[in-house]
């Protein structure tokens, strides 16, 4: 099977750098965990991107260990996955950072 293209938005980058950064200032293990983490779903997402549609047709994939959500679109035509935003699910999607 064919991995999809991932184009990560300009928001969703910044997400996911203001977690490592949330997460480095309480032990740099974290940091580098999370984005271990990340990754690991990033992959997964790449191989086979068909989660779970949770409004629209954003698919969301919840991080194996954080309390993280990629939330994404996929274009099949373009064989292409767009991650919009990686946010906590501790908080308020409409909000950022507590």
């Amino acid at each position: 099977m064919k991995k999809f293209i991932i184009i990560t938005d300009k928001e969703a980058k910044k997400d996911i750098q203001e977690a490592i950064n949330y997460y480095n200032k309480i032990n740099p293990y974290l940091g580098k965990r999370f984005k271990m983490d990340f990754k690991k779903s990033f992959q997964s997402i790449q191989a086979a991107p068909s989660f779970q549609i949770r409004y629209k047709d954003i698919h969301c994939l919840p991080l194996e260990v954080y309390p993280f959500m990629i939330h994404y679109s996929i274009d099949e035509k373009i064989n292409t996955v767009f991650i919009h935003a990686v946010i906590s699910t501790y908080m308020n999607p409409a909000t950022k950072w507590l």
